[in-house]
């Protein structure tokens, strides 16, 4: 009834079936490595070359391929494109994708502005260290904008979150006497 043979049959067996499921690995790739390859295309300037990975990853529902696809949908001009995959990036509380979500409702590219939304979105972005949202969030407390009044010490607040560039040096606590 089971399989009889010398051993050197079923060895043969085993290694053309780990052989089969090695070279049918890409195949089964998952959107982060389907993703990855496709931000690599993306990056040296081939944004046709990159466009399929993407869009896969993102229907697969990886948080950063759909940013990138809604960025790059939102630069095109397909803007209800960018925002249902900039909101399935946000509903999955994705930083970046909040605050792509953030700056269309900002910019009105989401139809039109909403400075209720806009703000929601990037605070959201900002409270998980987001750079860029933490930037925008800084930069409308100190002019008052995304229907904030102006506000010098929030604006300071949200400024001293920054990240400093590599190499930069952060500026220094004044030491007590030194505050005299």
């Amino acid at each position: 009834m089971g399989f009889k043979g010398n051993g050197r049959h079923g060895r043969n067996l085993v290694f053309g079936f780990l052989l089969a499921l090695c070279l049918a690995t890409p195949a089964l790739a998952g959107p982060e490595q389907e993703y990855e390859q496709a931000r690599k295309t993306y990056e040296i300037g081939d944004v046709v070359g990159a466009m399929p990975g993407v869009r896969k990853a993102a229907d697969q529902g990886y948080a950063p391929a759909q940013t990138l696809l809604a960025y790059i949908l939102n630069k095109s001009g397909y803007n209800t494109g960018a925002m249902r995959y900039y909101r399935l990036a946000a509903d999955q509380g994705y930083a970046p994708g909040e605050f792509g979500l953030g700056a269309m409702y900002a910019s009105g590219d989401a139809g039109k502005k909403d400075p209720v939304q806009a703000l929601l979105w990037i605070r959201r972005a900002a409270d998980k260290g987001n750079q860029d949202a933490i930037r925008v969030l800084a930069a409308a407390y100190r002019v008052g904008d995304l229907g904030l009044k102006p506000d010098p010490e929030q604006a300071r607040l949200w400024a001293s979150r920054m990240k400093q560039p590599e190499g930069a040096n952060p500026p220094k606590e004044k030491t007590q006497q030194e505050a005299k």
